[in-house]
C-alpha cells in the first residue's frame, strides 16, 4: 500500500466537502439583496484556513513518507484535527463564524455544516489510522537501515565469540551492582 493511492482519495472526499460548502455559503453570499459583510469575512476565512491547513497536510505528508516518525505523525494528526474543526482552533473559529453570520432564513445551513464537520472528522480520521498503518508496514525496513554502523562492524567479532564474553561481563557487572545496592540497604 503506498500513500498516493489510497490517502489521496480521502483528501479528495474532504476536499470535496470543503468545496461543497464553499460553493454552497458562496451562493448564499450571491442570493442576498445586501452584501453580509460578516459571512463574507467568514467565508473569506474558512477558504484561507482550509487552504492552509491542507497545504501543510500535504507538506507534512510528504515528511512523514520520508522518515516515519513519530512526531510527524502528530504533527499530521494535530493537523487534521484542526481541519476538521477542533474547538479553540482556526477551523472551530471559521464554523462558528459561518454559523453566526447565516440569515434567518438559511439557519438550516449550520446543520449541514455540522454534518460536513462530522464527515471531515471521520475522513481525517480514517487518513490518520491509514498513515499509522503505513508506518508499521514500512517500520521494519527503516528498522535495517538504522543499525548503527558500530554494530555492523562488530559483527566478525560475534563470529569469532567475543558476545559471550561481552555477555558475561555486563552480567557480572550488573551482580555487583546489585550486591553493592544491597550493602547500602543493610
Amino acid at each position: 500500500m503506498t500513500l498516493s493511492s489510497h490517502e489521496l482519495y480521502v483528501f479528495a472526499g474532504v476536499c470535496l466537502v470543503a468545496v461543497g460548502l464553499m460553493s454552497a455559503f458562496t451562493g448564499l453570499v450571491l442570493l442576498q439583496t445586501e452584501v453580509n459583510a460578516a459571512l463574507v469575512l467568514a467565508l473569506l476565512w474558512y477558504m484561507v484556513h482550509h487552504a492552509l491547513v491542507k497545504g501543510a497536510l500535504f507538506l507534512g505528508v510528504g515528511v512523514f513518507k520520508r522518515n516515519l516518525a513519530g512526531w510527524a505523525l502528530g504533527l499530521l494528526a494535530v493537523l487534521a484535527l484542526v481541519l476538521a474543526g477542533l474547538p479553540f482552533t482556526s477551523g472551530a473559529l471559521a464554523k462558528a463564524e459561518i454559523k453566526a453570520a447565516l440569515p434567518a432564513d438559511y439557519e438550516w445551513l449550520g446543520a449541514v455544516l455540522l454534518v460536513s464537520t462530522v464527515a471531515t472528522s471521520l475522513l481525517m480520521g480514517r487518513f490518520v489510522l491509514s498513515l499509522q498503518r503505513y508506518r508499521e508496514q514500512h517500520r521494519a525496513q527503516w528498522v535495517l537501515l538504522s543499525v548503527p554502523l558500530w554494530w555492523v562492524a562488530r559483527l566478525p567479532r560475534v563470529a569469532a565469540g567475543d558476545v559471550p564474553v561481552w555477555l558475561a561481563k555486563l552480567g557480572y557487572r550488573a551482580r555487583q551492582r546489585v550486591q553493592m545496592t544491597r550493602c547500602r540497604v543493610e
